[in-house]
């Protein structure tokens, strides 16, 4: 039997210049593909854990961005991108394609955590 070893160094890390620094953000989300979504500023990379190769995304647009939260299907193809100005956009990552684009019928609220199930 073997007990937990305390790990001593990481075995990688995150640089994240633009991370916002805001407890209500969700601006990373593990998908079931083994990918990780990181939101940067108005950008959306994704990086394969498998392969250990990153990709950018999507950079939203100024007046939509910046990017509040990112929520990946269980699928692990789709990803739900929220955005400051309310809108929620999901995109197809195998295709780099925007699927389906929403706004909310209110201004006064914005895309700050996303749930798909």
């Amino acid at each position: 039997m073997r007990l937990n070893q305390n790990v001593q160094s990481a075995e990688r890390t995150l640089d994240a210049p633009e991370l916002v620094d805001d407890y209500y953000l969700n601006l990373l989300d593990w998908g079931s593909n083994n990918v990780l979504s990181i939101a940067l500023g108005d950008t959306l990379y994704l990086w394969d854990a498998s392969s250990g190769s990153t990709s950018e995304l999507v950079t939203i647009d100024e007046d939509s961005g910046p990017i509040t939260s990112v929520s990946w299907a269980p699928d692990g193809r789709h990803i739900a991108v929220g955005l400051n100005s309310s809108d929620v956009q999901l995109w197809d990552t195998s295709s780099n394609r925007l699927v389906r684009h929403s706004t909310a019928s209110s201004k006064n609220c914005n895309a700050r955590s996303l749930l798909l199930n």
